[in-house]
């Protein structure tokens, strides 16, 4: 399935997907750093740069788009603009031009939870006014087994193929989310909410029928977000597991005492069949220890200087959660076809 990959960076969206059979056909990313490291895996994958100058009519269509649109005026850290034209967070419009150009059969979104509170009603309205069906979950990354927290809100959208979808949208909005996870249909209409599921529109969503655990429930093992089997082993859970030898260091494993959270580090070493290395070194946080805590494979950054490793992987997409949204992902599309 050829991908096209928005807001990039250092490729953890892609690199969880593509066990699924999602292939990178081709990369929007601006920043510098990221943008080497891209080139470095990918010499053979072309990289548009800055989507605000990209002319999507020149660009190759592909059968999924996915991104994770800059957080900066969405997060609770910040100062909560919002998602508006102007801001960094705006740029998700830019995000919907390419998904009006090139009618991609899958979309998925990435951001933080907050964006459920600050535009998200929006970006369900435009995709909904540009023919899509859309579902939304949050994904913690301790619900695959990582060490660490991490919510995110993954939205994925279905080309619903029945015509007329020339707007961005109705420029109407969702009234609501309901839950931690639902769905938002164009039967309803843009600005409709049906919180009983009648008529398509916004509905709570359960883990049978999208697959996130209920707020408050903690994730146990084989009890992970969007219905991983209970019976899965950690080999299930490991996702990407390909290094870059020419660049790989020798990373020396902690001997040291993990306290309090031994269990959740030791849990992490079984998913990824690495031990972890040594968190920091000379007093400094280790790279390849935020590496390996974002469940990357090791070296997959270690031809970038060590600041900007670390705001890379501060930055990036945990891809065994990514692995799981792209089986949720397929899963929809099956579903839809059946229907």
């Amino acid at each position: 399935m050829r991908t096209g990959h928005l807001f990039a960076g250092i490729d953890g969206l892609g690199l969880g997907l593509e066990g699924h059979g999602f292939e990178a056909a081709w990369f929007s990313e601006y920043e510098a750093a990221p943008s080497r490291l891209l080139a470095h895996h990918y010499p053979d994958v072309p990289n548009h740069g800055d989507i605000t100058q990209i002319d999507w009519t020149q660009v190759e269509p592909v059968d999924a788009l996915t991104g994770g649109f800059p957080c900066q005026d969405l997060s609770y850290a910040g100062r909560g603009a919002g998602l508006k034209e102007g801001t960094r967070s705006g740029l998700w419009f830019r995000f919907a031009d390419a998904i009006r150009v090139l009618r991609p059969r899958i979309v998925i979104v990435e951001n933080v939870r907050a964006l459920t509170a600050r535009g998200g009603d929006i970006v369900l309205a435009d995709l909904a006014g540009l023919g899509f069906d859309a579902w939304w979950t949050t994904v913690r990354a301790s619900d695959v087994g990582a060490a660490h927290r991490r919510e995110r809100l993954f939205i994925v959208a279905v080309d619903a193929d029945d015509g007329g979808r020339d707007g961005r949208g109705s420029g109407e909005s969702a009234t609501s989310w309901d839950g931690r996870e639902g769905r938002f249909g164009r039967s309803a209409g843009a600005g409709s909410v049906a919180a009983d599921g009648g008529g398509g529109g916004l509905v709570r969503g359960t883990q049978q029928d999208v697959g996130a655990n209920q707020p408050g429930q903690q994730a146990s093992r084989g009890d992970d977000a969007l219905g991983h089997d209970p019976a899965a082993t950690d080999a299930d859970l490991k996702g990407p597991q390909r290094g870059e030898p020419a660049t790989r260091r020798n990373v020396s494993a902690w001997s040291g005492s993990w306290g309090e959270f031994e269990p959740a580090v030791r849990r992490w070493e079984s998913v990824l069949g690495r031990p972890a290395p040594v968190p920091a070194t000379d007093g400094r946080l280790s790279p390849e220890f935020v590496e390996w805590h974002m469940g990357f494979p090791e070296g997959w950054t270690a031809m970038l200087s060590r600041n900007e490793r670390l705001k890379a992987l501060g930055n990036a997409v945990v891809p065994q959660v990514a692995d799981l949204v792209g089986r949720w992902a397929l899963e929809l599309v099956e579903r839809e076809v059946a229907a």
